[in-house]
């Protein structure tokens, strides 16, 4: 358990420091109220995966657009995407916003993948995600933990679900919801 956590930590810490050496939360604060959220917020971080909301009631395609002009003109990633789920019918598991995805390869001689959301309103999060006991940490960052390590396509919402909700400390078990 110990190592799990001190590797969430550690990871934790080069996210600040990527965040940082980026200026992208000074960028995004210009366009909505920033929120870092998923594994960074609740310290269960087992990868270099980074979630943010830009949260603005008035959000549209140009001013998500905007924003990832920004991003780009600052020259500190490699890989860009753009995705409009507003329009678009998105995935039963994504929210309806705008999509900005960064690619990262040279921090820390590590790749980093960025996912920012702008939405009109902050998600629910999982009842009980905020008071979570060294138990349940532990088991969710096990079955992260296995989940990359056998690369399966389980997201850590289903991960976060299953333990508080279920108490579920098996990862074959998670996999099979649909």
């Amino acid at each position: 358990m110990k190592d799990l956590v001190k590797n969430a930590a550690k990871l934790k810490g080069r996210a600040i420091k990527l965040l940082k050496d980026s200026g992208l939360i000074k960028i995004l604060q210009k366009y909505g109220t920033v929120e870092i959220v998923g594994s960074y917020k609740y310290d269960l971080m087992t990868n270099n995966d980074i979630d943010i909301y830009v949260i603005n009631q008035n959000v549209n395609r140009e001013l998500a657009a905007d924003a990832l002009s920004k991003i780009i003109q600052k020259n500190y990633f490699r890989g860009y995407l753009f995705c409009n789920w507003v329009d678009n019918e998105p995935p039963f598991y994504f929210p309806k916003g705008y999509y900005i995805g960064l690619k990262y390869g040279g921090f820390d001689n590590r790749k980093w993948k960025i996912d920012i959301w702008f939405l009109p309103h902050p998600l629910p999060e999982i009842e009980g995600i905020d008071r979570l006991s060294d138990q349940q940490k532990e088991s969710i960052l096990k079955l992260k933990t296995k989940r990359d390590i056998q690369n399966l396509n389980i997201s850590s919402y289903l991960i976060y679900r299953n333990v508080i909700e279920k108490g579920i400390q098996n990862i074959k078990e998670i996999a099979k919801e649909p």
